[in-house]
């Protein structure tokens, strides 16, 4: 009984008692969160590279140099040169966090850095990991890519998870600014286009940007020189300096409204439970059931919907992957023309050049194009979670109608997506994080099958008799293979990134349907339970953790804002 309220008493009450000042480090994957973080301590700590590197929480601090695994039932010291075990695809599904301290952090207890898994990790463990711990940050550094603009994934992160929580002191920190060095007025227009998007956000009427190059600041800090680093610094002071209740007020409001809003839900359904007799507890439970059956016909409809919209999404990337074969083919084509080196070096150095090209006209376009593929899924998402929500709704109005003819005591009704979207820690993983993802899907460098084709041994039989131009000639008839092989994997690539979205989509959407239906009757069966059994001691009990939790809420009241 008012379990809801009971865990967000406790988190509040964690959050009082909190005595560390936690500045997290949030981001997407592949955003340079740990060299961020490296920078930011003034020396190469974490371990960093381009698969994902942070798989766990990792909290550091000053003091004695040491590193802990916390697992829930022990401890574990182990080596620096052990913590890159902790990174890729590595289980660490026991690790609450790790604890990293070295005599040289420039900051000093009660303040830790603390450097989180990618918010779009592909391993879904990993980025339900930042989204637990995001209740206890103080100040929050956000990363984004300063040459891309803010994804809806970021947007929707800052809103419904950090805002949400009444997280204010964000300082938004545009990563790898270094690609704009000779074009300072196209970085400002990116400053002033984020600037504009943010403003836009409740909450958000002055936001902090600052453009920042983490390796050089790095590099920088190591060498002794300054730093961007020092600008950091000082942001952080500045929260600092009015005090910690200062600091963590508008979370402490942001809690509390929570914990009112939650415990007058309760005690309102509650309450009208009470007054109903058994019969009208036995009508309900069966509207609930006969409802349940209703939407899993509905959801019949919504899977048959997400493989329509999923096949056309295929078709599209099907359709723009075409296109790109001709282009590739005809890039590779030029190169190859127009090598002009020795004749012995002639594969080696054409098998290198259109790796290149090919690797990098890969990325561009993954880069792309991803943001509309990850758009094109979201409005699907919105488009099926919009119509679970009008399902539910219209259930209710007949609810109320069957109340209203039959002078039925009100009962509360509360559709599962009452806001039109879920719970942001259930989706966190519901697109697998963009360009980065299929990057990583990609793999690194290309293996293209030079080795393999037909023509292959006549082209290194041609090259030593110094015949280039014919060795050309072959070369050029073979392109097309070179090109298929990497656009293969690439449509593989995307078209299993897509089916994992939507399905992803197709799983959230049934479990919250399903969730919803058995926490509603499970409080008219345990009600009926109650009624048929021992009315005055339900009561009895009812009433005294409704005082119990009337005087915690007066007490965290108290505290919070004497």
């Amino acid at each position: 009984m008012y379990l809801d309220t009971v865990e967000k008493i406790k988190r509040v009450k964690d959050v009082i008692a909190q005595e560390e000042i936690f500045i997290v480090v949030v981001g997407e994957f592949n955003h340079g969160k740990s060299t961020f973080v490296n920078s930011l301590l003034r020396q190469d700590l974490l371990p960093t590279g381009i698969l994902p590197t942070t798989a766990t929480i990792n909290i550091i601090g000053q003091g004695d140099e040491k590193i802990q695994i916390h697992k829930q039932e022990q401890i574990v010291t182990v080596k620096g040169e052990d913590l890159r075990s902790y990174i890729g695809d590595s289980d660490v599904s026991e690790i609450e966090w790790i604890g990293i301290r070295h005599p040289n952090i420039p900051f000093a207890p009660p303040v830790y850095v603390v450097d989180t898994p990618g918010l779009n990790d592909v391993n879904k463990k990993r980025s339900d990991v930042s989204y637990k711990f995001i209740p206890k940050a103080d100040i929050v550094f956000f990363l984004l890519k300063a040459d891309q603009p803010i994804t809806e994934t970021e947007l929707s992160f800052l809103r419904d998870t950090l805002l949400k929580e009444g997280l204010h002191r964000i300082i938004f920190v545009m990563n790898f600014a270094d690609a704009f060095e000779d074009e300072e007025e196209e970085l400002e227009e990116m400053i002033e286009s984020l600037k504009e998007t943010l403003c836009t956000i409740e909450g958000l009427d002055d936001p902090i940007i600052i453009p920042f190059d983490a390796k050089r600041a790095l590099n920088n800090s190591i060498l002794g020189q300054t730093s961007e680093v020092d600008e950091l610094i000082s942001q952080i002071e500045k929260f600092q300096k009015n005090g910690l209740e200062s600091l963590r007020l508008p979370r402490y409001k942001a809690m509390f409204n929570e914990v009112t809003r939650t415990f007058n839900q309760e005690q309102e359904t509650y309450n009208q439970l009470d007054v109903m007799k058994v019969e009208e507890l036995e009508i309900i439970r069966t509207w609930i059931a006969s409802a349940n059956e209703a939407n899993q016909v509905h959801f019949s409809e919504i899977k048959n919907y997400l493989e329509v919209r999923q096949n056309d999404l295929l078709l599209m990337i099907d359709k723009s992957i075409e296109r790109l074969s001709e282009e590739w083919i005809r890039e590779c084509n030029r190169v190859v023309k127009r090598y002009q080196g020795p004749s012995a070096q002639f594969l080696e150095v054409i098998q290198q050049d259109i790796e290149h090209i090919l690797s990098t006209e890969r990325k561009r376009w993954v880069e792309r194009y991803t943001p509309q593929v990850d758009l094109y899924i979201r409005k699907v998402q919105q488009e099926v979670l919009q119509s679970v929500t009008n399902m539910t709704k219209q259930q209710a109005v007949v609810l109320w109608k069957q109340i209203e003819q039959d002078n039925l005591s009100e009962v509360l009704f509360q559709p599962p997506f009452s806001d039109g979207k879920p719970d942001p820690t259930i989706t966190a993983g519901l697109v697998a994080g963009g360009a980065a993802a299929i990057m990583l899907g990609l793999g690194g460098g290309l293996l293209l099958p030079f080795v393999g084709l037909a023509a292959y041994p006549i082209i290194r039989k041609k090259l030593e008799t110094q015949a280039l131009t014919e060795a050309k000639n072959l070369m050029l008839m073979d392109l097309d293979k070179i090109v298929h092989v990497v656009l293969k994997d690439m449509k593989q690539t995307l078209e299993t990134y897509v089916e994992k979205s939507f399905a992803t989509i197709s799983e959230t959407t049934l479990s919250q349907i399903a969730n919803h239906y058995r926490s509603q009757e499970e409080k008219i069966q345990k009600q009926l339970h109650n009624q048929k059994n021992d009315k005055n001691v339900w009561y009895e009990q009812k009433n005294t953790i409704e005082k119990e939790l009337e005087h915690e809420i007066e007490k965290i009241k108290e505290a919070l804002f004497k």
